[in-house]
């Protein structure tokens, strides 16, 4: 257990800090700290004023600053490997409450972390997944008559979940502990389901949750078939795409099939059969419910690896052992390939902290603002018109200018909602309030970019980036009049932007926000 528990970790440890949200996690996390409060209304989109905003993954996005003010990057990784080694012991003592096997319960438990590498690194959702075996563990000590107890641990892991994730509801699933049990008692579930309840209002956003999904959940662009996303995806497609995701998919669908059937009574065959088909249909929406899939499925999972004979001969035994510490080992691959990560541009000494992927491009267009554009100019913030899969980035790193679309990337419900339209290849061209905008910030490949070049009343500033193919090219567009009433360098304006050139004095671009603020 310990060497599991040991490269598991250190495979958490190496996970690459890519994830395109977390810059924007970061930076919520830093107008939370400033503010003294979560936001309710909208507190960076200029096109947004006044609108519902909820910061849902506040106490996450709170541990997530505190990690990089601590020891940034570096704190961040190890904040990663805390939670996969929480994910591990939940599961442990999960499996010595529910009295599973030793060996259902390390596998199942290795399972879950490798599982949860499909997440990411320093993710909200990623917490909410190492948290979910302590409800399934509040249920099964209802179940066993220690109501107390085990309400209480429901009720707080509620409480943190709900303030970590808009997902929380899904530990709902573990429901099935006490509505599966021999003999049957509605105080047991009546308990669990109060527990619940009341640990969901132990947050800030407690009377808000029906405005909370309505708002994230209703006429979105970026979840289903056709999403630009890929975790948005269908999950089906995984399976004829093979590899390790879709190996375990294919396991967890005909799971059902391996158990025996005769060791489960005809309660608990039902209940356990329903949520693992609420965690079959989680799964066909979007591919990330495979984590969720996999949780809905630890009963059915737990009796068909206790069913498993253990070898009697000793060498066998440690042979078995050996080549189960292979399976994290192994996981370690592709996270030390993808430590060749997204190298940082420097532009006059300035650099991004965070290797995410859309920082080559944005790094020098955002050195020529900040060495451009005089910050008494910025009292008033800048309207800076961008796409979604920008501002999450560009939201931490020039807190100064305030973005078209909100930080809530994966769910888009102003300007973003049209760009989103357009990056999936739907429906006309869609352009929001771009007329309104100081500057622009997009791809080559937006179909604004051709308007922008045929209106003089915008100046383009050439982006030349790496050589690298794998690198987008950005374009870089601000209106003139506003230039000239924020008191540009002079000549500047059609400069060309090269990473690492030396851009003209006087000039002192940011190193980057130390804790997520400007």
């Amino acid at each position: 257990m310990a060497a599991l528990a040991l490269s598991s970790a250190l495979s958490a440890l190496l996970t690459p800090l890519i994830d395109p949200d977390l810059p924007m996690h970061l930076r919520i996390g830093a107008w939370i700290v400033e503010h003294g409060r979560v936001p309710f209304t909208e507190p960076f989109a200029w096109t947004r004023q006044g609108a519902p905003f909820f910061a849902y993954s506040w106490l996450a996005e709170l541990m997530i600053l505190g990690a990089w003010s601590a020891g940034g990057a570096l704190g961040l990784h190890l904040l990663n490997a805390g939670v996969a080694l929480t994910g591990f012991f939940a599961v442990i003592a999960l499996g010595r409450t529910a009295r599973w096997t030793p060996w259902a319960t390390l596998l199942i438990a290795l399972i879950a972390v490798q599982i949860s590498m499909f997440i990411g690194a320093v993710r909200p959702y990623g917490i909410l997944q190492a948290v979910i075996p302590f409800a399934w563990l509040g249920a099964h000590r209802i179940s066993a008559g220690r109501v107390r107890s085990g309400a209480l641990i429901v009720l707080l892991v509620t409480a943190f979940a709900a303030n970590v994730h808009l997902l929380f509801p899904l530990l709902g699933m573990a429901a099935v502990i006490p509505l599966a049990a021999t003999p049957f008692r509605w105080r047991h579930v009546t308990w669990f389901v109060g527990a619940m309840a009341a640990g969901a209002m132990i947050t800030p956003y407690a009377l808000s949750w029906p405005s909370i999904f309505v708002l994230n959940f209703s006429g979105n662009a970026m979840v289903g078939v056709t999403s630009s996303i890929s975790e948005m995806e269908p999950g089906f497609r995984t399976l004829s795409e093979g590899g390790l995701s879709g190996a375990i998919a294919l396991v967890l669908l005909v799971l059902p099939a391996c158990v025996d059937r005769r060791t489960l009574n005809r309660r608990e065959w039902i209940w356990f059969m329903f949520c693992w088909a609420g965690g079959l249909a989680l799964f066909g929406i979007a591919v990330r419910g495979l984590v969720l899939w996999f949780m809905a499925s630890l009963p059915l999972l737990a009796q068909l690896m206790a069913e498993i004979p253990l070898p009697t001969q000793a060498r066998v035994r440690q042979i078995t052992a050996a080549c189960t510490l292979l399976v994290p080992l192994f996981g370690m691959l592709p996270q030390v390939k993808a430590m060749r990560l997204v190298p940082v541009v420097p532009v006059q000494g300035a650099m991004a902290q965070l290797p995410v992927t859309v920082a080559p491009t944005l790094e020098p267009m955002i050195a020529w603002l900040e060495c451009t554009v005089p910050r008494s100019a910025t009292a008033t913030p800048p309207r800076a018109y961008t796409v979604f899969n920008y501002g999450n980035y560009l939201l931490w790193r020039v807190p100064r200018y305030s973005l078209s679309v909100d930080g809530r990337a994966i769910f888009p419900d102003s300007v973003a909602k049209a760009d989103a339209f357009q990056l999936l290849g739907s429906g006309p061209v869609q352009f929001g309030p771009w007329r309104s905008a100081d500057v622009a910030i997009l791809p080559t490949r937006h179909a604004l970019v051709e308007r922008l070049r045929g209106d003089t009343a915008w100046q383009e500033v050439r982006v030349v980036l790496p050589s690298d193919s794998s690198f987008r090219a950005g374009a870089l567009w601000a209106r003139r009049g506003w230039l000239r009433r924020a008191g540009a360098l002079p000549g500047a304006v059609a400069d060309t932007v090269r990473p690492g050139r030396v851009l003209p004095a006087p000039c002192t671009p940011s190193a980057g926000p130390v804790s997520g603020g400007a």
